[in-house]
């Protein structure tokens, strides 16, 4: 297991891709060269009276917020009884470490300034994550990995028995605790309050089903007054029908009589009109020629005409 003691990170160095990555040594780092809040070895390091080391940033913010007092001991000091200590860049890359890969199985040791080339261009060791089931696989190994079958379909397999092991499990531990709950209540001491748990709980318990019950009714209500309310638009729906049929055909009717009462006026008058015949006597009847007929001449038309103006 790596120590992490000895597991740092790097800031403000100009080697490139070390600062701000934690990296393990192979020896272990001077003390004056770690700052002893946060684990970086700096370019800079402020010595304290009490002997601690603090980074430039930490001494700033700790100066700030305690006014001069070692964060870690709790010592008061003055700023004039700090001392800065600048580390030499050629000693910070002379440091050994191990490759960032250890923890995937890369063995490699050397010193920092050869490390960044080693982790980008040698090492196999690199990582990456399965996008079928986010297992991390080595990346050589993924098309193995993936020719394998993958652990996706065995663990979703696996989860429903797992899952119910646990819940039954859970369960078990949740029994067991009320087992020993009892137990512990059924003292002469806490009879009371057994007595009370219990009241609340049925309680609980009533108010509980008084829910579902007045629940159920709330439902059956609705459910009645839809079904009733749907049957009452049903049987309005044929007479509101039959209406509007009537009321389309009334104007057609309409027409209709009032086009049988033009053609009867009409006909009524192109008849004759047999008024002034009337008043005629019972023996002129039989002078006047049927209708089928014409009248003899003209002369007979206006004796006939003559007799019927003159009095009787």
């Amino acid at each position: 297991m790596p120590d992490l003691q000895r597991v740092h990170r790097f800031r403000d160095y100009s080697v490139a891709g070390v600062n701000w990555r934690p990296t393990r040594f192979v020896d272990e780092v001077h003390c004056t060269r770690v700052c002893g809040l946060c684990r970086m070895i700096p370019k800079r390091t402020v010595l304290l009276p009490c002997s601690h080391v603090l980074c430039q940033s930490c001494h700033v913010a700790n100066s700030e917020a305690c006014g001069g007092r070692c964060p870690l001991d709790q010592e008061p000091f003055a700023e004039a009884e700090c001392v800065s200590y600048d580390i030499p860049v050629r000693t910070v890359n002379a440091l050994k470490v191990y490759c960032w890969n250890e923890g995937h199985g890369c063995q490699f040791e050397g010193a920092v300034e050869y490390m960044l080339g080693h982790y980008e261009n040698e090492c196999a060791f690199h990582t990456v994550e399965c996008l079928r089931c986010g297992e991390e696989v080595l990346h050589r190994e993924l098309s193995m990995h993936y020719v394998a079958g993958c652990s996706a379909a065995v663990s979703t397999a696996g989860t429903e028995k797992t899952s119910l092991e646990c819940t039954a499990l859970t369960l078990q531990d949740v029994t067991a605790a009320l087992e020993e709950l009892k137990t512990l209540l059924r003292d002469a001491n806490h009879e009371q309050l057994l007595l009370a748990i219990q009241s609340q709980m049925n309680q609980l318990i009533e108010q509980i089903r008084n829910q579902e019950s007045r629940s159920a009714v709330i439902t059956q209500d609705f459910v009645s007054s839809a079904t009733s309310e749907v049957a009452q638009v049903t049987a309005l729906s044929p007479s509101t029908s039959l209406q509007e049929g009537n009321s389309r055909q009334d104007p057609n009717e309409e027409a209709s009589t009032s086009s049988t009462s033009r053609s009867r006026s009409k006909i009524e008058s192109k008849r004759p009109k047999l008024e002034p015949l009337m008043d005629l006597p019972r023996d002129r009847y039989s002078a006047i020629p049927p209708s089928s007929e014409k009248p003899a001449d003209k002369n007979s038309h206006s004796a006939l005409v003559c007799e019927r103006s003159s009095p009787v």
